[in-house]
């Protein structure tokens, strides 16, 4: 940002206080050449009038108007023998150029201006990517992380919108490309209001156009980025805070153990069909993929039936206790709800497994069941606790798919033969 501000100033040399630092003189930096002392009436009104529009001109995205007016100042000033102001615009006309070079082009048609906006909600955090295209080229990137529930993403996001564009300081786009904007609707009442506040027609595109498409998924991937580090740094607090939550869930959850090595499991199938299960394991708050286990199911081959699946999973893990590579877990975390968490019970005491703490984790509301307990328990919604143990069910969740899915391909790929 710093950088960013001492380029402005040395293109822009505009007023850097607010009251003369002297009464006869100007300051330093009108010797150094970050301002052209208009407290000493050094530059005329109509001369700072011009520099002020250039700069918004730039803070805008509109490069080729900015770069025309230049040139046309630096001619001005030639052909009147102001040699020293001409040789200033001329410095900083090429120090733009060189800028604008560094900038991605998007597009090649320089008529390009347009926001393009992406949206991604994972694990409770929402993260927001708006990236600003003026005459073809990016000129900025923003970004926002939010802790948002996923039922309430749409409002927020419609929400955010409004205050974003209400607020905005610089011109607005000719166009707002998001796909996640269709969830809000009212289309043609936003391009209304759009067009009240900004002065102009601004359309909204929900991305269907090929050209759409292309930048929506340019958006995409910044966005996973942004989501991704977002995470990352979540669970990375977890990791150094593990101390504090572990013992908070130990306290709230009633656990025997100080929950070190948690492991989750969840079963996936498409009526009864490639069955399979996943473990995944964490330790001190973070994954430890190299004891990841998958499953596949032989009990239900057909007939879908999760009771039995996690009766199967649960006897093949807990054979294992002590192994090698087999560790202990101190809590198990099941997904769904109470009826889930007895049916899981029954089989535990059928194994005559102890020492291991249970509990299940309902998505609805997320709440979390204890064994022989009606009563379920809501963990603060903004907690970390309540973000990592949802962590640890989703990537069970997703793990239990992606093998679910790599098997099914190869059973179409057996039945059908290998397509072309």
């Amino acid at each position: 940002m710093h950088s960013t501000l001492d380029f402005l100033k040395k293109i822009f040399p505009l007023r850097q206080c607010k009251t003369p630092k002297f009464s006869s003189r100007p300051c330093l930096y009108y010797h150094i050449g970050k301002c052209l002392a208009p407290c000493q009436n050094l530059v005329t009104s109509e001369e700072y009038k011009a520099i002020v529009h250039q700069a918004e001109l730039f803070l805008s995205g509109k490069q080729t108007e900015l770069m025309k007016q230049l040139m046309e100042q630096i001619q001005k000033y030639s052909d009147s023998e102001q040699f020293e102001k001409a040789a200033r615009l001329r410095d900083s006309y090429f120090d733009l150029q060189k800028t604008l070079e560094k900038q991605k082009v998007v597009y090649e048609n320089t008529k390009l201006n347009e926001d393009i906006i992406s949206l991604i909600h994972e694990d409770g955090i929402l993260a927001i990517v708006i990236m600003m295209i003026r005459e073809g080229r990016l000129i900025d990137k923003k970004d926002f992380t939010y802790e948002v529930e996923d039922e309430d993403k749409t409002e927020f996001f419609a929400t955010f919108f409004k205050e974003y564009y209400n607020t905005l300081s610089l011109e607005f786009p000719d166009k707002i490309v998001s796909n996640e904007l269709e969830a809000v609707g009212d289309k043609a009442l936003y391009e209304e209001w759009l067009e009240i506040i900004s002065g102009k027609k601004v359309k909204i595109s929900y991305g269907k156009s090929t050209q759409g498409k292309e930048l929506q998924t340019l958006a995409d991937k910044n966005c996973r980025v942004v989501i991704d580090n977002a995470k990352l740094s979540k669970m990375s607090k977890i990791n150094e805070d593990f101390n504090n939550i572990g013992s908070y869930l130990k306290e709230k959850l009633h656990l025997n153990n100080f929950p070190h090595r948690m492991e989750c499991y969840d079963i996936s199938h498409i009526q009864g069909t490639n069955t399979v299960a996943s473990m995944v394991t964490f330790i001190n708050g973070l994954s430890k993929k190299s004891e990841y286990k998958k499953f596949k199911i032989k009990s239900t081959e057909g007939k879908p039936d999760d009771f039995l699946s996690m009766k199967e999973v649960l006897t093949r893990r807990l054979v294992h206790l002590g192994d090698k590579g087999w560790d202990k877990p101190d809590l198990i975390i099941i997904d769904g709800g109470k009826g889930q968490l007895s049916s899981v019970m029954q089989i535990v005491k059928e194994l005559g497994v102890t020492g291991i703490d249970f509990v299940s984790l309902a998505k609805r509301q997320e709440e979390v069941f204890l064994p022989n307990q009606s009563q379920s328990i809501l963990l603060p919604r903004e907690s970390s606790a309540l973000f990592l143990i949802q962590r640890i069910r989703d990537e069970a969740h997703r793990f239990a798919i992606t093998y679910h899915r790599k098997l099914r391909s190869k059973t179409e790929i057996k039945e059908n033969g290998i397509p072309k």
